[in-house]
């Protein structure tokens, strides 16, 4: 795993983590920055409620770590 220097935020995508607006446009972005760069990791922080509006991410596909801090 990268250094948290060479790490991503999903909240710097724009994703709110309230509960109530829609992330998923913030996950689709960070995912296609996260796996254009060396680091290949994102950081999905702690304590917030990220909603997908129904949408599911596949991790799996992408050759990248993601972390929830």
């Amino acid at each position: 795993m990268g250094s948290i220097e060479n790490s991503f935020k999903l909240t710097d995508f724009g994703a709110k983590g309230n509960g109530n607006n829609d992330d998923s446009e913030a996950f689709e972005k960070a995912i296609a920055f996260v796996d254009n760069t060396l680091s290949k990791t994102l950081i999905i922080p702690a304590n917030y409620s990220f909603n997908l509006a129904n949408k599911t991410v596949d991790f799996k596909k992408n050759r990248w770590y993601c972390v929830a801090i």
